[in-house]
C-alpha cells in the first residue's frame, strides 16, 4: 500500500496485500487479531463511492478462504489476502475501485481498512 493508504494491484500477477492493525493512530500498539473472522472486499466505483449492490462486488475473501492472520509487528498483527491472477481477469485497469478489510466476527461488523484500489495493467514479462 502506498502512504496515502491505496492499495495497487497489478493484473496479471499473483499478490498478497498485507494490512498490520494497531490500536493507536500513532501506530504505538499493534492489535493481536489471532481468532477474529474477517473478510476483505474490493467494490466497482460510481460517481466515486462504492457500488454496494452484487454486480459491484469484483473480489471477496475471508479468513474461511483467501485470508491468513500472522504476525506482522506484534502477534497476530497481519492481516494477509491472497489475490492470483486468474481472480483479476476480467477487471479493468484504472482508479475505478474500493477495497475495504472488515472484522466480521458476531456483534463486530468493523472496518479495518478502507480506501482506494488502483488497478494497473504490467508490461509483459
Amino acid at each position: 500500500m502506498a502512504d496515502d493508504g491505496t492499495l495497487t494491484i497489478h493484473m496479471t500477477a499473483d499478490q498478497a496485500p498485507y494490512f498490520d492493525v494497531y490500536t493507536t493512530p500513532a501506530h504505538t500498539t499493534t492489535q493481536n487479531m489471532t481468532g477474529y473472522a474477517l473478510k476483505f472486499v474490493i467494490r466497482r466505483t460510481v460517481n466515486g463511492r462504492p457500488d454496494q449492490t452484487a454486480t459491484g462486488l469484483v473480489f471477496s475473501a475471508t479468513t474461511a478462504s483467501g485470508i491468513s492472520i500472522g504476525d506482522g509487528a506484534g502477534t497476530g498483527s497481519r492481516a494477509t489476502v491472497t489475490i492470483t491472477d486468474a481472480d483479476i481477469t476480467s477487471w479493468t485497469p484504472g482508479r475505478n475501485y474500493r477495497g475495504a478489510l472488515w472484522r466480521t466476527d458476531d456483534g463486530s461488523d468493523t472496518p479495518i481498512w478502507d480506501g482506494p484500489v488502483v488497478l494497473l495493467e504490467a508490461a509483459a514479462q
